[in-house]
């Protein structure tokens, strides 16, 4: 599974970032892993230079063998909680999804 890490001009890119998200990816969707190509993670700060409640946005990509792309977003007050939210809604959501083609 290949795992990218986009930002905007706000959020800046690191390797500690993209090591955050593969390992946020791995404990979340460790059980979805097989049926993942792609898992693309883009961080935004919504409210740029300023500080404010809800401001960091997480959207992740996420392609499925056998399914349309999902993408799903989450907004948290720092980017970990915007990327663990995120995750929390593509698990309920590939779940959902995987379980609807099963049947």
């Amino acid at each position: 599974m290949q795992i990218i890490v986009n930002t905007d001009s706000s959020v800046t890119g690191s390797e500690e970032l993209q090591q955050r998200v593969e390992q946020g990816v791995q404990k979340h969707l460790r059980h979805l892993a097989d049926r993942l190509s792609r898992v693309e993670a883009h961080f935004t700060d919504e409210n740029k230079s300023k500080h404010g409640p809800n401001d960091k946005q997480c959207t992740l990509e996420l392609r499925v063998q056998g399914l349309q792309p999902v993408a799903v977003k989450n907004n948290g007050d720092t980017i970990d909680q915007a990327m663990n939210g995120a995750l929390e809604k593509a698990k309920t959501t590939l779940e959902r999804l995987v379980k609807k083609q099963q049947n």
